[in-house]
């Protein structure tokens, strides 16, 4: 870790086989920022029994006092961490108390979660930019960063995702994405997308995979992973019924699906602390 005062800041990269548990203590007053650019990894606070996913590209940040369980993902991990003591930033604790993250009280929502995209690009820009600027400046820049990231992310719904979808989306494709969101189990065949997108079959294709990262089918397969997993931390559910609900038909699909993107099977998103 780096230390610049009040700040921490650190980068941490590793590559796991097998998942692994770890338990985390966040003193009372000091905000944890996470980046976490890849890997997936749940958390949970020790007195709530709910799970929590930090998906790849996404932000998560928490309040102390904190006691946390993490169950890290197998493949790689790249975390860019951010910490800092709220005693150096009055203004900012004084915001704080007004939200459900108020570090004077439990909270029943623990951790803030949502996808770096669209919301957060340009003061994540801010932040990376600094850490590569004049150290002298570095706290200043970086706290900017933050204190617009928290901003947002302590209001909003907590929303962990695998769809990162720019900001920019031209409405015909914003539509259909609005669409397969909304109706994620259905069967959803690319002559039926490229209709209501309003493009030939062919053309289609090209057009949204260049205007999201990912081709349609992934992107279906992305949003019912989404509510799939959704499920798995929020309900009791039996497995097969999730994956025939989310449009897999399979719990192999299921499965595949959450290997891929996650690193853990749906049985693991289930599982107790012990790995």
């Amino acid at each position: 870790m780096e230390g610049v005062e009040p700040l921490c800041v650190g980068l941490h990269e590793c590559s796991l086989n097998h998942i692994q548990t770890a338990e985390v203590k966040i003193d009372s007053n000091i905000v944890v920022l996470a980046t976490n650019y890849e890997g997936a990894l749940l958390a949970r606070d020790a007195v709530h029994a709910r799970w929590s996913a930090i998906t790849p590209n996404s932000l998560a940040a928490t309040v102390g006092p904190r006691d946390l369980i993490l169950r890290i993902a197998r493949g790689n991990h790249r975390l860019r961490l951010i910490c800092w003591d709220l005693t150096h930033t009055p203004l900012l604790a004084n915001w704080l108390r007004a939200t459900r993250f108020n570090p004077d009280q439990p909270s029943c929502d623990p951790i803030a979660i949502q996808l770096a995209v669209p919301n957060f690009v340009a003061a994540l820009e801010r932040v990376e930019t600094a850490l590569i600027g004049p150290k002298q400046r570095l706290p200043l820049l970086i706290m900017s960063g933050v204190v617009e990231i928290l901003s947002h992310l302590f209001t909003m719904e907590s929303s962990p995702g695998l769809t990162p979808i720019p900001g920019d989306v031209a409405e015909p494709i914003a539509r259909l994405i609005e669409a397969v969101k909304q109706e994620r189990a259905a069967s959803w065949p690319l002559k039926d997308a490229a209709e209501i997108a309003g493009y030939s079959p062919f053309h289609f294709s090209r057009v949204f995979k260049a205007t999201v990262g990912f081709g349609f089918h992934e992107f279906v397969d992305r949003c019912r992973t989404e509510l799939a997993v959704e499920k798995l931390l929020t309900t009791d559910a039996p497995i097969d019924y999730i994956a025939t609900a989310c449009g897999f038909g399979t719990t192999q699909g299921l499965r595949e699906s959450t290997k891929e993107y996650l690193g853990l099977v749906p049985s693991e998103l289930r599982a107790e602390t012990e790995c």
